[in-house]
C-alpha cells in the first residue's frame, strides 16, 4: 500500500509522543513492505537522520517551532501539505493529531482511505482544539485515538456519534537496555514544559520534599513555553542544588537518566496515553502518575496514582516512594508488562488491519478489532462521498 503520514512533529527533535508514534509506525510499516511517505515540518540537523530512514520523509515549511503553534502556522502546513498529496497515488492517508484533521475535510471526495489518529485535545499550543476537532473528525473513514479516556474524552465533546478505535502505542523495548545501577535519591521529569503538564506544581512539591530529605533531587527534561518560569521558580524557592533542568536530551541519555534514576514522576493535569509512563516500566522503574487521562490505565501495580496534583499530594508521594522502594518492589516487572503488552508489532498489525479493511462495521475496541454495527454511515473505500 501507499501510505502517507501527516505529522507536525518529527524526529530528529523530539517534543513529545506524537513524533515517536509516527516514526516507529512508520519503520514497521516500511519493513512489511508498504510504501510509507511521512509529510512533516522542517526541523534542526533532519539531513542526516532522514537518509537512515528506511522510507521516505518530506519537510515543508518553516523550521519547526515546539511550542505555541498558531492557526496561521498550522494553515499553512496543511495548505502545503495538501497541494502535496493531492498530485500522488495514494491508498492511505494517515493523518496523526488535531494538526493535521483539517485536511479530512479537505480529502473527502478523493479516492482513498482517511484514517485520523487523535492522540490529545489540548489547548496549549492552539486554541480552540477542541472545537477544531469536532468540525473536522466527521470527514474522516476510521478515526482512531490513543486510550480509552480519550475516546471517552472525544464522546463527551460530541463525536458520540462516530466509531473510535482504541489502539494503543507501542514501546520497542529493545531500546531500553537495563545496564545502569541506580546511582543516588534522584527522580525525572520527561515531558514538555507546559501548564498541562503540571510541571509548576511539581517544582512546588519539590520544595516541600526538599524540607523533608534534602538528598532527594529532581532531574527535569524537556522545554517548553515555561522554560524562564521553571528555572525563576527554582531560584525563587532556593532548589538550585535539588533541581536540574536539562532542556531536551536525546534518547540514548533519556534511557541512561531512566536507568540511573528512581523513577519518574508525571503529574499532568491530562495524559492522553502517557508514553513516559510505557517507557519507564520498560526500564524496571515506578512511575507516580496524574489520575487524569490514560497513563492510569496503563501501570496497574507497577506505580503510585496521584489522588490530586497539589503539590502537597505530590510531595507526599514522592516521599512516600523513596521510603517504600526496596520493600514494596514498585517497577519489578514492569519490563514484561510493556513486552507482551505494549509492542510496535501488535500496535502496527491492528493498523494494517484498519488499513485493508473496507467495511465501516470493522471497528478496534481497546487491543481487540472486532466486528460491530456503524453508528455512523462512512464512504466504502475508492467510492465518491457525497455530502
Amino acid at each position: 500500500m501507499n501510505i502517507y503520514e501527516v505529522v507536525w512533529d518529527f524526529p530528529p527533535n523530539i517534543s513529545g509522543g506524537l513524533a515517536v508514534f509516527t516514526y516507529q509506525l512508520s519503520c514497521r510499516l516500511a519493513s512489511l513492505g508498504h510504501n510509507i511517505t511521512v509529510i512533516t515540518r522542517k526541523t534542526n540537523n533532519y539531513e542526516s537522520f532522514d537518509q537512515n530512514c528506511n522510507f521516505k520523509i518530506v519537510r515543508m515549511g518553516e523550521s519547526i517551532r515546539p511550542t505555541n503553534i498558531t492557526k496561521n502556522e498550522v494553515n499553512v502546513f496543511n495548505d502545503l501539505a495538501s497541494r502535496y498529496i493531492e498530485k500522488k497515488n495514494i491508498d492511505i492517508l494517515h493523518l496523526q493529531d488535531w494538526s493535521a484533521i483539517g485536511l479530512a475535510r479537505k480529502f473527502k471526495k478523493y479516492n482513498f482511505k482517511v484514517i485520523s489518529t487523535i492522540h490529545s485535545i489540548s489547548g496549549v499550543r492552539y486554541e480552540n482544539v477542541p472545537e477544531y476537532i469536532v468540525s473536522n473528525a466527521p470527514y474522516a473513514d476510521i478515526i482512531t485515538t490513543v486510550s480509552n479516556s480519550m475516546k471517552q474524552k472525544l464522546f463527551e465533546m460530541g463525536l458520540n456519534n462516530l466509531d473510535i478505535s482504541t489502539i494503543y502505542n507501542g514501546v520497542d523495548i529493545d531500546e531500553y537496555t537495563l545496564h545502569e545501577c541506580t546511582k543516588g535519591k534522584n527522580i525525572l521529569f520527561i515531558g514538555r514544559l507546559e501548564i498541562i503538564k503540571g510541571i509548576l506544581e511539581l517544582i512546588k512539591a519539590m520544595k516541600i520534599v526538599v524540607d523533608v530529605d534534602k538528598d532527594i533531587t529532581l532531574t527535569i527534561c524537556g522545554n517548553g513555553s515555561l522554560n524562564n518560569e521553571i528555572n525563576s521558580l527554582i531560584n525563587d524557592y532556593n532548589l538550585r542544588e535539588n533541581v536540574k533542568h536539562l532542556g531536551f536530551v536525546s534518547e540514548s541519555d533519556k534511557i541512561k537518566l531512566l536507568n540511573t534514576s528512581i523513577g519518574v514522576v508525571l503529574p499532568s493535569k491530562y495524559e492522553p496515553f502517557g508514553l513516559v509512563a510505557l517507557e519507564t516500566l520498560a526500564c524496571n522503574k515506578p512511575i507516580i502518575i496524574t489520575p487524569f487521562g490514560g497513563a492510569k490505565e496503563l501501570i496497574r501495580n507497577y506505580g503510585i496514582i496521584l489522588k490530586s496534583i497539589d503539590p502537597e499530594e505530590i510531595a507526599n508521594k514522592i516521599i512516600f516512594l523513596f521510603d517504600n522502594i526496596n520493600n514494596k518492589n514498585y517497577g519489578c516487572g514492569g519490563r514484561d508488562y510493556v513486552k507482551n503488552n505494549f509492542n510496535w508489532d501488535s500496535t502496527t498489525s491492528k493498523f494494517i488491519q484498519l488499513f485493508e479493511f473496507n467495511s465501516p462495521k470493522f471497528v478496534a475496541v481497546g487491543n481487540t478489532l472486532t466486528f460491530q454495527e456503524s453508528t455512523y454511515p462512512r464512504r466504502e473505500l475508492n467510492s465518491s462521498y457525497q455530502d
